[in-house]
């Protein structure tokens, strides 16, 4: 729809444009926000992934593990998250609505998802939907999610230090229940 197009484009560019001056470099930022301890939301019913972020992390973050979808929502329900690491799939059932919910309620918090599949159409939608910031394949390999951690966890700092940075991250609204 020609009318959707010009209306995204012209939301992008005002968000640019206000955000423009606002930008901080990404050294600054963390030095600022040193002081606030991560909470790193890892959604995944093999523990490994858990234990691969909690070892590039070393103490840097506290590294909470969901092995089930209702054990993520708990979790949700009661803790803000920093960053979620999560395979698209759990228990053979999407996750994806979660994602959606977390950007929703909380623009800040960064998401990277992993899974063995590639269903670009079902990624697309996470992108616009809940602002995925990267999309790994699985099987894991450490050094290629530990360059990707500290590329988000940068970036949620920087967020974090400029409110007006994080209207580059709002999100569509959610389109299914």
């Amino acid at each position: 729809n020609a009318a959707d197009v010009k209306e995204v484009v012209a939301q992008a560019a005002a968000i640019a444009q206000a955000t423009f001056a606002t930008q901080q470099s990404p050294i600054a930022a963390v030095i600022e926000t040193e002081k606030q301890k991560l909470r790193i939301l890892v959604m995944d019913s093999d523990q490994a992934t858990a234990g691969a972020v909690e070892e590039i992390l070393q103490h840097r973050a506290e590294v909470i593990w969901a092995q089930d979808e209702e054990h993520a929502k708990e979790i949700l329900a009661h803790q803000n998250v920093s960053l979620v690491v999560a395979d698209i799939t759990m228990g053979g059932k999407s996750v994806s609505y979660i994602l959606k919910t977390v950007k929703q309620f909380n623009p800040q918090t960064q998401t990277i998802v992993l899974t063995s599949f590639s269903d670009t159409s079902h990624l697309i939608e996470l992108i616009n939907q809940a602002q995925i910031i990267r999309y790994l394949p699985k099987p894991i390999r450490n050094n290629i999610l530990a360059r990707n951690l500290e590329f988000v966890i940068e970036r949620f700092h920087a967020l974090g230090n400029s409110p007006e940075l994080q209207q580059r991250q709002s999100v569509e609204p959610i389109k299914d229940p």
